[in-house]
């Protein structure tokens, strides 16, 4: 073999290895790089998450206030003030879409996209909910679809949203996850009262005022039994009455008359009366008055009346309750 080709087999070698190597080089590099943009794209992604977590524990807050104090709202601020809550959902959704998603966020940015849109869609719907509670009835029996859809939209955002802070503690140890706060809007440990929420909307927001007051009461002690069907009530020589007032109308009441009227089967003389006066009391809430050390005799009849009144009562039929009961012996 000539030294021509042995010098040119020994070039090809060499051009090769510098080849191979130059290939290795690029290849090493361009991994480095892919690596960095990654973890620089998955540290600017969970940035963002953190923003949007964030913006949307104040809208759930938020949210939360208005269905707290929403029998102190009329219609169109309730209304105007959901529309809001929905658009600014709808942003924070949109924020997330523009956002690159790395292979390790996949998991988390599935459930994120759940949370915002559900969260989005059940605000959005939740308007048209609380008209159709409004529009309502005074006697309806049930809570309308379009409200409980809504209301299971937003418990749909609060799980998935439980999902995202489940998959951030997943994620490797050397992401640097942001503290992400607890959102729910339905949920949670303090969930919202549904019920509460749907009486306070028809009873404040009927489209004309609604008067109403009614009354309970219970006795300290109360009755053992039944004798000639009266109540037996065991005998002490005082016992206590506690009356409950509710208002039942649509309009803050004031100046509610509680009367107890405790008279004893054959005696003389006028029956005994005690009064308070409520100065006031919000729709769809109740307030306990204390009427202590009534006296009683032993072996007597009485017949006791506890009432609430006030002007104009729509319903007059539950202002008074009443309790016929004989005592024991000494």
């Amino acid at each position: 073999m000539s030294s021509l080709v042995r010098q040119r087999r020994t070039r090809r070698r060499r051009q090769v290895a510098i080849f191979l190597t130059v290939a290795v080089l690029i290849a090493v590099i361009a991994l480095a790089v892919r690596y960095r943009t990654e973890e620089r794209e998955t540290a600017d992604y969970l940035a963002v998450v953190g923003e949007i977590a964030g913006d949307e524990l104040t809208l759930a807050q938020g949210f939360r206030e208005l269905f707290d104090g929403i029998a102190d709202l009329e219609r169109p601020d309730i209304i105007d003030r959901l529309g809001s809550l929905g658009t600014e959902s709808e942003e924070l959704a949109t924020r997330l879409d523009g956002v690159v998603v790395t292979r390790s966020m996949a998991e988390l940015h599935g459930f994120m996209t759940v949370a915002l849109r559900s969260w989005t869609d059940g605000l959005a719907a939740l308007g048209g909910g609380v008209i159709e509670v409004m529009d309502q009835p005074d006697d309806a029996s049930e809570t309308p679809d379009g409200f409980i859809s809504a209301l299971d939209m937003l418990r749909i955002g609060d799980s998935a949203y439980t999902g995202v802070l489940a998959a951030s503690g997943r994620l490797d140890s050397d992401i640097a996850v942001p503290q992400l706060p607890q959102v729910t809007y339905v949920g949670g440990d303090d969930p919202l009262d549904v019920d509460n929420v749907v009486s306070k909307l028809r009873l404040r927001l009927s489209l004309s005022e609604r008067r109403d007051v009614e009354v309970t009461a219970n006795t300290a002690p109360e009755p053992t039994g039944d004798r000639a069907g009266m109540a037996l009530m065991p005998f002490t020589p005082t016992f206590d009455v506690t009356a409950v007032v509710t208002n039942s109308g649509n309009v803050l009441q004031e100046e509610i008359e509680v009367t107890l009227r405790l008279e004893r089967d054959g005696a003389e003389g006028e029956p005994f009366e005690e009064r308070r006066i409520i100065a006031a009391l919000d729709p769809a809430t109740s307030v306990s008055v204390e009427f202590r050390s009534l006296d009683i005799a032993p072996s007597a009849v009485y017949t006791l009346d506890v009432s609430a009144s006030i002007t104009d009562d729509a319903n007059t039929a539950n202002n008074v309750w009443q309790i016929v009961f004989v005592t024991n012996a000494e």
